[in-house]
């Protein structure tokens, strides 16, 4: 069985081809998988498994295989309360698509110091 390899390009071509409505599709699968990392990172930092993370945080196991997994929808605060109780403080940056410059970064966690922001542009 031969395998049949595609180029970035064809890939490319293929993402465009489709409707608006699965490419939409396609990139909530991707941050879902973006913030399914994070939650990975952030436990495989502490060194903690998934029961150990569940005794720390509050969080079932079974949520934590979930999230970690991609599936389920979690939110902002759940995700920051999550995080907290690892120990980590869950930062969001604007970032202009043009020059990929931060234009704000906020620290989800209010009881914590905002981080310095960066000089704001001016129009």
């Amino acid at each position: 069985m031969s395998v049949k390899t595609t180029d970035l390009g064809d890939l490319e071509q293929y993402l465009a081809s489709l409707p608006d409505e699965e490419r939409e599709r396609l990139a909530e699968a991707a941050a879902a998988l973006d913030v399914a990392q994070l939650l990975f990172s952030a436990r495989d930092h502490r060194g903690l498994t998934q029961k150990q993370a569940e005794e720390l945080t509050g969080v079932k196991q079974q949520e934590i295989s979930r999230y970690e997994g991609g599936v389920g929808n979690i939110t902002i605060k759940k995700l920051e309360r999550y995080l907290r109780k690892l120990g980590f403080t869950l930062e969001i940056a604007l970032l202009d698509d043009e020059t990929g410059q931060i234009v704000e970064r906020i620290a989800v966690n209010r009881d914590r110091p905002r981080p310095t922001e960066p000089a704001r542009k001016r129009a």
